[in-house]
């Protein structure tokens, strides 16, 4: 026979209780015991762990309190259910694929990613959106599906970048005006790391050095060259 009997107010209580001090328990670990952690291949493992660990308790818990409402009243439980399910279908679409996207571990917070040719530091994850910002200080909210259909590339972590330096020659100009010239080519050039200065130092009368980053050996190459053909071309 089907029950129909209230849940208890005790009950709900109960549970809600249970929800927050497993928030509370999380946010603390998340906010003041996660940003402890310096080395970047730590926080990747850490991060990576802990959103399995929480992941795991937020089912198990879910699976609790469905358990114990079903016991009290399965009735009015599955109709409450099967309405919150279907009001909230666009929440759960982007939260599974959100779920998805963080258990496949190939961005993690910091990360520079380039979003449909939009290039951007991942600053949080959200319930519905990954949060992101621009080099200009703006705010990117980009929802889960649109990654699942986007493509998403994953810039090279700024500590892997390669260093390098190489000198060039420019003709008779004021040279601090030589400096930034040669910078603004540097980011011009397809091969630089974006999210990275390139340091230009005046050596002599027409000649500078000049320390910039790259993702590997070729690109560092294409910068050099790149560089000199602009200071040729603007002669």
């Amino acid at each position: 026979m089907i029950q129909t009997e209230s849940i208890s107010f005790s009950l709900l209580v109960l549970l809600a209780f249970t929800a927050f001090l497993l928030y509370a328990g999380f946010w603390l670990v998340q906010n003041f015991i996660y940003p402890l952690i310096k080395i970047r291949r730590i926080q990747r493992l850490t991060e990576k762990w802990l959103f399995r660990v929480k992941l795991l308790t937020w089912s198990a818990f879910a699976v609790f309190c469905l358990y114990r409402l079903l016991l009290a009243s399965p009735f009015i439980t599955l109709i409450l259910l099967a309405l919150l399910m279907f009001l909230s279908r666009p929440f759960w679409n982007d939260f599974v694929l959100g779920i998805l996207f963080r258990l496949d571990n190939q961005v993690t917070i910091r990360d520079t990613v380039r979003i449909e040719g939009q290039e951007s530091s991942v600053e949080a994850f959200g319930l519905r959106n990954l949060i992101s910002s621009n080099a200009a200080g703006e705010t990117i909210i980009t929802p889960y599906h649109k990654l699942n259909a986007a493509i998403v590339t994953r810039a090279r972590a700024a500590g892997k970048l390669i260093k390098h330096s190489f000198s060039v020659q420019v003709p008779a100009t004021d040279a601090p005006d030589a400096a930034e010239q040669i910078k603004t080519y540097l980011m011009e050039c397809p091969w630089s790391a974006p999210m990275e200065t390139p340091v230009v130092k005046q050596t002599g009368d027409h000649d500078f050095q000049v320390t910039a980053f790259a993702a590997d050996k070729f690109a560092a190459e294409k910068q050099k060259a790149y560089t000199r053909w602009r200071i040729q071309q603007a002669e």
